[in-house]
Parts: C-alpha cells; sequence; structure tokens
C-alpha cells in the first residue's frame, strides 16, 4: 500500500516552534491568495481578450495555470491552518495526495518556463508565425512528463514524507535507499537542471540574436523576451532557499528554522512573479490585464525608431 510509508512523524513540531509555525501560517494565507488572485487576474483577461493572445501568451498562461493549481490545490489552502494547529490536519491519505499534486505542478512550472524559453528563440525568426500542432503536442508534454515524475514515488520510486516544517508533505531528499537516491537524483537532473538549462541556453540564443537582428524581431517581441528573462531568473530566486534546504537534508547538514520559514514563503510567493514580470514589460499583457485596447500600429512606429538609432541613422 501505498499509504505505508507515512508514518505518525507529521504529528511532531518540526524544526518551527509554534510561534514561527503561527506566524508562517498567516503569511502562506496572505501570499497564497495575493497568487491565487494574481493568476486568476491574468487567465481571465487572457481569455477575455483572445484576440490579443499570440503564442508566447499561450505559454505564458500554462505557466499560470501550474502556479494557480499549486498553490490552490498544493499550497496555503492545507499548508496554513496546519501551520496554525503546529502539525498537519488531513489525515496521512491527504497529505501524501498534497505531495502528489506539490510534485506535479512544480514540474510542470519547471517545464512550462523550458517551452516558454523556447518560444522566445522561435519569436526571433523573421518567419515564424507559430504552430499549432507543435504547441498542442509541447502542452500535452509538459503535463504528461510532470504526472510521470509525480506518480513514481507511489510505486517505491522515491517517497513522500513529511516536511521538515511538520506542517505538509513532500519528496523525502533524505531517503537513502538505492531506489528513493536513484529516483531523487533523475528527478533532479532531468526534470530541474537539464530544463532549466535549456530554459537559460535559449534565452542566451534569443537574446543574442535579437541584440544582431534588431529589425527582425521588433520593438514588442524585445520586450517579450525580456519579460520570459525576468520570470525565469526571478522565479529561480524564489526556488533557491528550497533548493538549499534540499540540499541539507540530502547531505544530512542540520536545518535551521530560518532557511524552512524563507523556503514556505518564497515558494508560495513565486506564483506571483509570471503574471507581474509580463505586466511590467509587455504591452500586449499590460493591455489585456488593464482592459485597453492594444495599439499595435504604435509599437511599430518606436520599433522602427529604434532600429534606426540602432543602425546608426539618427
Amino acid at each position: 500500500m501505498w499509504l505505508s510509508g507515512l508514518t505518525s512523524e507529521c504529528l511532531h513540531e518540526g524544526v518551527l516552534n509554534q510561534e514561527m509555525k503561527m506566524l508562517l501560517g498567516i503569511l502562506l494565507v496572505f501570499s497564497g491568495l495575493l497568487s491565487s488572485a494574481v493568476n486568476i487576474w491574468l487567465v481571465s483577461s487572457l481569455f477575455l481578450r483572445a484576440e490579443m493572445i499570440s503564442y508566447i501568451h499561450l505559454r505564458l498562461l500554462n505557466l499560470s495555470v501550474a502556479c494557480f493549481g499549486r498553490t490552490l490545490l498544493a499550497g496555503y489552502p492545507f499548508q496554513a491552518p496546519s501551520a496554525i494547529a503546529g502539525r498537519w490536519l488531513f489525515g496521512d491519505a491527504c497529505c501524501k495526495l498534497f505531495a502528489f499534486l506539490h510534485q506535479f505542478f512544480s514540474v510542470a512550472e519547471i517545464m512550462s518556463l523550458m517551452f516558454l524559453a523556447r518560444e522566445c528563440l522561435c519569436l526571433i525568426q523573421p518567419s515564424y508565425i507559430g504552430n499549432t500542432k507543435n504547441y498542442i503536442g509541447s502542452t500535452l508534454a509538459v503535463w504528461l512528463m510532470s504526472l510521470f515524475w509525480a506518480i513514481l514515488p507511489f510505486f517505491n520510486f522515491g517517497r513522500y514524507s513529511c516536511d521538515v516544517a511538520g506542517i505538509s508533505c513532500d519528496l523525502d531528499w533524505s531517503s537513502r535507499t538505492k531506489s528513493e537516491f536513484s529516483y531523487n537524483m533523475s528527478y533532479l537532473l532531468f526534470a530541474v537542471v537539464l530544463p532549466l538549462f535549456l530554459a537559460f541556453l535559449s534565452l542566451f540564443q534569443a537574446i543574442s540574436s535579437s541584440t544582431l537582428n534588431f529589425h527582425f524581431s521588433g520593438l514588442e517581441k524585445y520586450n517579450s523576451i525580456k519579460a520570459v528573462l525576468a520570470v525565469i531568473v526571478i522565479m529561480l530566486l524564489m526556488w533557491t532557499p528550497g533548493g538549499i534546504l534540499c540540499t541539507f537534508r540530502f547531505l544530512g547538514v542540520h536545518v535551521t528554522d530560518t532557511i524552512v520559514f524563507i523556503t514556505m514563503i518564497s515558494t508560495e510567493m513565486s506564483g506571483l512573479f509570471p503574471t507581474l514580470s509580463f505586466f511590467c514589460f509587455d504591452n500586449r499583457t499590460r493591455c489585456a490585464l488593464l482592459g485597453r485596447q492594444y495599439e499595435e500600429n504604435n509599437f511599430r512606429v518606436k520599433s522602427i525608431v529604434k532600429n534606426r538609432r540602432y543602425e546608426g541613422q539618427f
């Protein structure tokens, strides 16, 4: 039975004392509600203004759905009341389900980032108009790969157990059995490191090409590339405390309450930044979110002026 691996470890207090758990629960509610509201705002705005959606915005939409799913189904609605109560409140089965959903949506976020960056590389091609079949196929691949990595611990490849805060379940990085160690290393390499490496490689190629061939890419596309770069860099920074925590657990290093506290909050807050980054850099997304009319001609004029300045004509 896949429930047999979960002991009563979530009943202990973890590394956080009751006061810190109370504060953590309050902050999780605030950050979770804010992240959920922002992602709902983006998804509803893009659906209502479907005429403004390009393929890069469809990639953003997929990432936003993954962020919203993790926040709502594997985030503050379960972690916050458990933190305030000082222990996991929803039983062994729900703890396993919570860990599964958290793993599922976390992998979906990383894979979505990779394809979002890949879209930037396609975006700078002069003849690129997008391919619906490729988009549908890559989107299905994101969710199928996420399901694959999330479901393996139910078959004794990897293990879900109580997290170090004692308020929810997560992947157990301290496991030392052969199958669990193999899963952790494979997951780290193929579901985390490799997709992020490919994302940064695609962005590097896109930025280099768009700098040298700016008149092909245009100002709007260049701003979209900057928005994607901001999304990936900021989300990676928000995930860094979690990476440090997993490394400490894997190495058997003592975990401080500070790193646990920061990890919980930063993970919950990370879902904010895809929407905020595109709001700041991408005019099409900003118009959709604010309900404004998108004026493409103005962007064409700005692009022509900037191209001539770049070429030394002004």
